[in-house]
Parts: C-alpha cells; sequence; structure tokens
C-alpha cells in the first residue's frame, strides 16, 4: 500500500486542526474584547444609574422645597393682604375721628388730587371735585356745629381689590350718626344719619380717598333719636 495515501489524510487534519485553533484563538480573544467593552459598557450603566438616582432624589428634595416655598409666599400674600385690608379700615375710622375734632388738614391728606365728594342730602347737598372743593366743603359744614360725635351701631363692611396678592383699591361702607352741637345754641344737639361709602386706592404705596359718598337720611333734635333710621 503507498504510503502517500496515509500521509495525505495526516496532513489535511493537520491543516484543519491549525485552522482550529487559530479560529478558536482569535474568537477567545475576541470575546476577551467583547467582555472588556462590555464591562467598561456595564460600569458606565451604573455610573449613570447612580447619578440618575442622585438627581432624581435632588430634584424631589428641590421639588419639596418648591412647594414650602410656594406655600411661604402664599402665606405671606394672605398675611399681606390682611394688613392691607386693615389699614383701609383704619384709614376709614381716621377719616371719622378727623371729621369729629373738626380738622380740615387732617382731611385734606387723606384725599387724592382729583378726588370727589358727593354729598347727598341738606344744605351742603352736590359734587365736590378736587381737595381744595372738598376741604372747603367740609370747613363749611364744621362752621354750623361747635363740636361733632360719630358712632356707628354696626362695625362697617370692607371690600378690596388684589392684584398678585397686593391690595390695590377697596371700599368701606358704614352707618354713620354723627352727634352735632349747634354752634349758635350750645345747648341746642342734633342727629345726622349718614350711610357712608369711601373709595380708598393704592397710590404708591399709601391708601387715598378717591371717591366719597355722604348720604344724609336723617336728621333731627337729638332728644327725638333713637337710633340709626
Amino acid at each position: 500500500m503507498n504510503k502517500a495515501l496515509y500521509v495525505i489524510p495526516i496532513v489535511v487534519l493537520l491543516l484543519i486542526s491549525g485552522v482550529l485553533a487559530y479560529e478558536y484563538v482569535n474568537s477567545q480573544s475576541e470575546l476577551a474584547a467583547r467582555n472588556t467593552k462590555y464591562n467598561a459598557l456595564s460600569g458606565k450603566l451604573n455610573n449613570t444609574l447612580t447619578n440618575y438616582t442622585m438627581l432624581q432624589s435632588s430634584y424631589q428634595q428641590d421639588q419639596s422645597s418648591l412647594k414650602n416655598y410656594e406655600s411661604n409666599i402664599q402665606s405671606l400674600k394672605n398675611e399681606l393682604q390682611t394688613n392691607q385690608t386693615q389699614v383701609v379700615l383704619n384709614d376709614a375710622f381716621n377719616h371719622w375721628n378727623y371729621i369729629s375734632i373738626e380738622n380740615s388738614s387732617l382731611l385734606e391728606t387723606q384725599y387724592s388730587n382729583n378726588a370727589t365728594l358727593k354729598w347727598i342730602g341738606g344744605p351742603l347737598s352736590g359734587t365736590y371735585s378736587g381737595t381744595s372743593e372738598i376741604v372747603s366743603t367740609w370747613n363749611k359744614f364744621f362752621s354750623l356745629w361747635s363740636a361733632v360725635w360719630f358712632y356707628s351701631e354696626s362695625p362697617p363692611m370692607i371690600s378690596v381689590n388684589t392684584s398678585n396678592g397686593t391690595v390695590t383699591s377697596g371700599t368701606v361702607t358704614a352707618d354713620i350718626q354723627f352727634v352735632v352741637q349747634s354752634s349758635s345754641n350750645s345747648s341746642s344737639f342734633s342727629y345726622i344719619d349718614v350711610v357712608y361709602s369711601l373709595d380708598f386706592t393704592d397710590i404708591n404705596n399709601s391708601f387715598y380717598i378717591t371717591h366719597e359718598v355722604f348720604d344724609n337720611v336723617g336728621t333731627g333734635p337729638l332728644a327725638q333719636v333713637t337710633s340709626f333710621s
């Protein structure tokens, strides 16, 4: 038998083995490279997830802080609005006090430059515009009486308009009774029942009267008065 017949298959087997060994080595090398890349990507993914978790936690904390700030801001706005409403109401009481002490100079400081006073009933009935006409009208009223007192049987009503939590204007209405002493007869006292309305507007962070209604709904000798008409 020819020996060449045995040698050829052996050579072929050796060649095949060499090729397979080469491919195995290459595949192992590629696998190792892929494992390295996988580990690197896995590490990046873990870092990204860690950063995301931290950012998510920080975002939630920020959201919580934001809600607290918003709540505090709203509380401050409510407090400011309450205080401003009280300021408007106090200005109304100051107005009636200035009338009682017959001080037209203090009254003048409460009006805006283009304020109006609508006087309904009695000898001063009419509409007066601007501080000069209004102060002149009050001086005429004071000349009739040597003393003036006021009181109200029920608390005044107040309504306000707001913008961004700040009071921009307000209206105070009240049933006011003035008790007056005649300037010509010190023993003569009378009452004047007035449905009062005062419109205030915020001008440069102070409230001024822009419109006033003095509605005289009843008057007479003090001995005849029992309650507000």
